[in-house]
């Protein structure tokens, strides 16, 4: 959906024409994505309530869900350590590490928490990385 937005500093008008394009749109999903803390959507011109208007909301934080009071929550799981292991090895796409390297990048995929986006953009960001100090 493409939505003319003024670029001005006033925020209330931002709102404003962001909720009269929404409103005009009719029906329409709009995903806020990785929200890590309460978005008042009325605020930001956001029209909920209206018959065909769905917002998804995809959050780190249970808290940020019940706070912005949302219908339905789908808890996703992470990997194991052992998944998290085996996803980056594949995106990273060697056949072999040193122990030296391997041990950093345990450490590494540690940090990624389970998560899969991080994972697989750690291993493409290090991907043909070969000294030990780009590690």
């Amino acid at each position: 959906m493409k939505i003319g937005i003024s670029k001005e500093n006033d925020e209330k008008k931002r709102a404003a024409e962001l909720f009269q394009a929404l409103k005009n749109k009719g029906k329409f999903v709009l995903i806020l994505n990785d929200v890590s803390k309460h978005i008042n959507t009325e605020n930001i011109g956001i029209p909920l309530g209206m018959d065909g208007c769905k917002l998804v909301i995809t959050s780190r934080s249970l808290e940020v869900c019940h706070r912005m009071g949302c219908h339905k929550i789908i808890k996703v799981n992470t990997f194991s350590e052992k998944e998290s292991w085996e996803l980056f090895l594949k995106k990273l796409d060697r056949v072999e590490l040193s122990l030296e390297v391997e041990e950093i990048c345990k450490k590494m995929t540690k940090r990624c928490s389970g998560l899969p986006l991080a994972l697989v953009t750690l291993a493409g960001s290090m991907r043909g990385m070969t000294n030990i100090h780009e590690w």
